[in-house]
């Protein structure tokens, strides 16, 4: 019983199995039929048909045969045929066939496929033929118009083109020759061909057309501007040369000659139409022209300011070494009080041998000048080398000069120097009369001969002759040093000594306390009458302290106010 079921549920699977394999058979026949109706049903021949007004023959009636007969073949064979085709799947399905039935769908489909290219490139076609004739039919007049106005300007401005009037005619000749043939194309209705045609006349007319505009001033240039420019610069250069210029190393001839093979080059590329790259070669010759007139013009400027400039120049030589001669004549002198450095000798020695050599260089400089031997400018060239090598040496000589100044300048500042410290020494002696004190301690009497003897050694320097200012500067620093600190310790001393003495006084009036304050007070005095002031101030402190603890906050605060 089971085995039963289980085989009528076999049966109703592959049943269900079946129905399902031939619904989806069935909904590719419907696709495939509707994709072939809608090619049977669009408008391909009212398409094939827009030919039909072009003229019939040649290519156009060719083309059209072919068209038609593709498309009949289409729908009258091969749709057909893939209808039957459909029929055989529905057959093959039926029958559960279904390998069957998916294996002819897939060749209708490849065949749809085809038929749909086919009818791409026909109707690709037919458009691209139709706009061809529109195009043709749109363009050829202006063409026309534009052949027939350079006609006319070639015929009118016939001069004007010169030595291309036969390259000229025979362009135009072929764009006539191309409109027949296109013409004849159209008439044939061969439309592509004329459309092929069409366009290389338009490129033809396109060329002549830059070519009759950049003609006439081409020539002009080539023919007449340029070698007239040639043929005056030559004219200049031989006026320049016997004028007296050197212009040889110039190379003027050589690239004279070049531009006119140029030029002559040029001539035959025109000749020929062949106008690429003789504007720019052109221009190029016109700089170079242009340059070599600022040669010529830079010369005549050197030559003007070479001969303006050179009775200058010798005048200022002859300055300089009179100058020169000057400033060692007054070496010498200065020789004879001053100690002058090996290094400012030979300083001056080698200004000396500079001058020298800058003399023959602007004899040189005259010669070339006057032979005729060196282009002005090479010249000029040479005078500001040697303007500069002038300043130069002026420079070297303002400076050794103020070398020279600044050794005097040293002794009026030195004898000024020690006649201040001088005047110090003597400021000080007043002083330590008018401060009444008792004396000198020996140190400070010590300092203050040192003091003397470095004034009196610095000014016998001052007397030697010849004088070595660098001995006189260390004595000098040495004697501001000394004096400056004796004035010091001067003012220190008289303050000691008045602050002993005060303490001293104040002092007294404790001796009567002790017979040893009595004597510490005593020792004091004598401490004070023999000039040891800062002993006496500390053992007079030392001795009241016991008596008055604020003896030295009382006497330093007098002090300082004091001060």
């Amino acid at each position: 019983m089971i085995i039963l079921y289980s085989l009528i549920a076999i049966v109703i699977l592959v049943f269900l199995v079946g129905m399902l394999f031939r619904k989806k058979i069935y909904q590719e026949v419907d696709r495939l039929e509707g994709w072939k109706n809608e090619i049977l049903n669009r408008p391909v021949p009212e398409e094939i048909s827009r030919v039909k007004r072009l003229h019939m023959s040649g290519e156009t009636e060719q083309k059209f045969e072919l068209w038609r007969n593709d498309w009949d073949e289409i729908v009258g064979t091969i749709l057909p045929d893939i209808e039957e085709e459909l029929f055989n799947i529905e057959e093959s399905a039926n029958k559960y066939r279904f390998k069957r039935a998916k294996g002819i769908v897939t060749h209708i489909d490849q065949r749809l496929a085809s038929i749909e290219e086919q009818l791409k490139v026909m109707l690709d076609d037919v458009q691209h033929f139709v706009e061809s004739e529109e195009k043709n039919r749109t363009e050829i007049g202006a063409i026309r118009t534009k052949f027939q106005e350079l006609e006319k300007e070639l015929l009118r401005k016939r001069g004007s083109y010169g030595l291309t009037v036969e390259a000229l005619d025979q362009s135009l000749l072929e764009i006539e020759e191309g409109l027949s043939e296109f013409d004849k194309a159209t008439k044939e209705g061969n439309y592509l061909n004329a459309r092929t045609i069409l366009g290389d006349i338009q490129k033809k007319l396109e060329t002549s057309s830059i070519q009759m505009e950049q003609i006439p001033t081409l020539l002009v240039q080539l023919q007449a501007t340029l070698p007239v420019e040639c043929k005056n610069l030559r004219l200049g250069i031989s006026e320049m040369e016997q004028s007296g210029y050197y212009l040889k190393s110039l190379n003027f001839e050589n690239r004279i000659q070049n531009i006119e093979k140029e030029l002559e080059a040029y001539l035959t590329q025109l000749k020929e139409l062949e106008l690429d790259g003789i504007e720019d070669g052109l221009t190029k010759i016109s700089e170079q022209i242009e340059q070599m007139y600022l040669t010529l013009e830079e010369e005549v400027d050197a030559k003007k300011a070479v001969l303006e400039k050179l009775p200058e120049q010798k005048d200022r030589l002859m300055e300089l070494d009179t100058k020169l001669q000057d400033l060692m004549a007054e070496t010498s002198h200065v020789q004879l009080s001053y100690r002058i450095t090996d290094e400012e000798l030979k300083m001056q020695e080698k200004i000396r041998k500079k001058l020298q050599e800058t003399t023959k260089q602007l004899q040189v400089i005259v010669d070339v000048s006057e032979n005729e031997k060196q282009t002005f400018t090479s010249i000029q060239e040479m005078m500001e080398k040697w303007v500069e090598a002038i300043d130069q040496i002026k420079e070297e000589m303002k400076k050794a000069k103020e070398n020279l100044d600044t050794l005097r300048e040293d002794e009026w500042k030195a004898k000024e120097t020690v006649t201040e410290l001088r005047q110090i020494l003597i400021d000080n002696k007043r002083i330590i009369r008018k401060s009444n004190i008792p004396g000198l301690p020996l140190i400070v009497l010590e300092k203050l001969k040192q003091g003397e003897e470095i004034l009196t050694k610095t000014t016998n320097q001052l007397e030697q002759v010849p004088l070595e200012m660098g001995r006189v500067n260390a004595l000098i620093k040495d004697a501001v040093e000394i004096i400056h600190d004796n004035e010091k310790v001067i003012t220190e001393t008289i303050e000691q000594a008045d602050l002993a003495e005060k303490l001293i006084q104040y002092g007294n009036r404790y001796r009567s306390k002790s017979e040893n304050v009595y004597q510490a007070l005593t020792e004091a005095e004598q401490l004070f009458r023999s000039y040891h002031y800062e002993e006496a101030i500390e053992l007079t402190i030392q001795t009241i302290r016991p008596f008055d603890q604020k003896i030295e906050e009382r006497f330093m605060k007098e002090e300082v106010h004091a001060s």
